[in-house]
């Protein structure tokens, strides 16, 4: 699966995670599979139709990043300062 994933293209649109300041580490490890299981499953769709769902994918991939972006920086703001 990661040789499809690296021909595929897909590898290459995700955004490399960053950590985020005050989010708990187990946390913020749960947010990044869940962003890699995405990630595996738009992939494996566009392997199993030879790239017919290559749109589709596309966009499942764009908003998972964006989900996990607003999520994080949500509880980025919701952490106590201190």
């Amino acid at each position: 699966m990661e040789a499809e994933y690296h021909a595929s293209g897909l590898a290459d649109r995700v955004t490399p995670l960053q950590v985020v300041a005050g989010v708990e580490s187990r946390v913020q490890d749960e947010l990044a599979a869940q962003l890699d299981t995405a990630v595996a499953f738009a992939d494996f769709c566009t392997f199993l139709t030879s790239g017919r769902v290559c749109d589709q994918a596309d966009e499942l991939i764009r908003m998972a990043q964006v989900l996990f972006a607003e999520t994080t920086e949500d509880l980025r703001r919701s952490r106590p300062r201190g």
